[in-house]
């Protein structure tokens, strides 16, 4: 009953059936020497005892153990092609932003990809972070008043030029942030880590971003800047492993600023450890959706079942 089985649940089930495992592995190498690391990963998956471990670094870094992938920190994580790639996608990230922000403009003006009502004038938002409104809308609430977020995945036909353009650019985007971040004027998120090490955030400004506007990092504070002329503003890329708070303060009369988020693969991981990721959350989401009823993060019922009948077509 998906009245009953959250998206977490979800997914500890898939980590702990052996349904899920055997289908992963179906047709696929997974023992090659390349795969070590991700083999280990997949076993941080299915220990139970890893389950709700967060640890603390000396750094300052907050890691989820049953989402570490070992090898990525130090001399050992080292990747040196993918590494020197980071600046060559920037470029493709820069020309998808473009794209990005027309569709925006287009979207704001069809009622259809209109945001959500704002949330943060009177009552409290009653959507837990990651779950869906109800209704047609693609737009998401997050966990903090203000905050809403449109996954280009279940936006209206999927903002396909966009997505075409982060493709071309052979931006290495992961496996669950791709979209659209709108934040209200005079708000602020809260502060936290998203636990993941092999993965990296990025935020490309493109509407209503001013010095007001900004991400805090481990308490420093780095501004979201349009660009002159109205064009998409320089790229921030974080760890997002490190505790952060993203903020819109603006006085309350100014307007919502938008920014694309994409996460990306760590720089570290290799282009079959790339693979073997994608294949392995892409799966995951299918297996809960057909096997515990619930939708992938931050798509609606509607979205997935529409998503289902254009693959049975």
């Amino acid at each position: 009953d998906r009245a009953h089985v959250s998206y977490e649940e979800a997914t500890r089930a898939t980590w702990r059936s052996a349904k899920f495992w055997d289908a992963f592995h179906a047709g696929r190498d997974l023992e090659r020497p390349e795969l070590a690391r991700f083999r280990a990963f997949c076993d941080n998956l299915r220990d139970e005892r890893n389950v709700g471990v967060l640890t603390v670094e000396p750094s300052g870094r907050t890691v989820d153990e049953q989402y570490r992938f070992p090898g990525l920190d130090g001399a050992d994580g080292a990747n040196a092609q993918n590494a020197a790639g980071l600046h060559e996608w920037m470029g493709g990230l820069c020309a998808a932003a473009a794209t990005a922000q027309r569709e925006l403009e287009e979207s704001l003006a069809n009622v259809e990809g209109a945001p959500l009502s704002p949330d943060h004038l009177g009552g409290a938002a009653t959507e837990r972070r990651g779950e869906v409104a109800q209704g047609a809308s693609a737009w998401n609430r997050m966990g903090w008043l203000g905050s809403q977020y449109l996954p280009l995945r279940s936006a209206p036909d999927a903002w396909a030029r966009t997505t075409a353009a982060l493709r071309r650019g052979g931006v290495p985007a992961g496996h669950r942030f791709c979209g659209i971040s709108r934040q209200a004027a005079g708000c602020r998120g809260k502060v936290h880590s998203d636990h993941h090490n092999f993965v990296l955030s990025t935020l490309t400004p493109l509407r209503g971003c001013t010095a007001a506007t900004g991400i805090e990092l481990d308490g420093a504070p780095t501004p979201l800047l349009d660009g002159a002329g109205g064009a998409p503003g320089a790229t921030v890329v974080l760890d997002n492993t490190y505790d952060h708070v993203v903020y819109n303060d603006a006085t309350s009369d100014a307007v919502d600023r938008f920014v694309l988020i994409v996460e990306t693969w760590h720089p570290a991981l290799t282009n079959a450890e790339r693979e073997a990721l994608s294949d392995l959350f892409a799966l995951r989401d299918l297996f809960g959706l057909l096997e515990h009823k619930r939708a992938p993060f931050g798509i609606s019922d509607e979205a997935a079942t529409a998503l289902l009948d254009r693959g049975a077509r």
